[in-house]
């Protein structure tokens, strides 16, 4: 059973704050800069991104233990795809060495809710100077420019982060 934060909507994002006095700020980006030779779908390309905005008296992230900040995270995408034109890329780069185990919990999110939310998922991998990245867009399946958001997004990839 879902038990997510309560969230604020500010500006941009959403904050929320844990039980341990963390607070997290999540927001969802449009990325067409990346996709500027493909006007006709850049708009409907996002990203998302939370991070810590304020951490405990402890100065310490703890782990989240009762499933509540993923909890919110998921309650964050479920209401993004409920516009069935976005498209969301993810990407989990090594710079902190946490890249796998974000991709594992993303893909956890998408096996449990693709099939009520009609999503489908195109995955990623490039290593480019020492950087692992794993990367994924998630869209619609019945997406009316699925081909072409799938395409762009593996050029772009591709350029981005040149495989070694």
């Amino acid at each position: 059973m879902s038990n997510p934060y309560n969230i604020d909507k500010k500006g941009k994002g959403y904050y929320f704050t844990t039980d341990s006095n963390v607070s997290y700020f999540a927001y969802f980006e449009v990325y067409d800069y990346y996709f500027s030779n493909y006007p006709l779908i850049s708009h409907y390309i996002y990203t998302f991104n939370f991070e810590v905005e304020s951490l405990n008296e402890n100065k310490r992230r703890p782990k989240d233990t009762n499933g509540r900040v993923r909890d919110t995270i998921s309650t964050l995408l479920e209401a993004f795809f409920q516009d069935n034109e976005k498209a969301l890329i993810i990407i989990c780069d090594s710079a902190d060495g946490k890249h796998k185990g974000r991709k594992m919990i993303f893909d956890d999110w998408f096996n449990t809710n693709a099939g009520n939310l009609h999503l489908e998922k195109r995955d990623g991998y490039n290593a480019s100077n020492g950087m692992e990245v794993y990367s994924s867009l998630i869209l619609n399946r019945n997406h009316l420019f699925k081909d072409d958001l799938v395409e762009a997004y593996e050029q772009v990839r591709t350029e981005l982060f040149k495989t070694e």
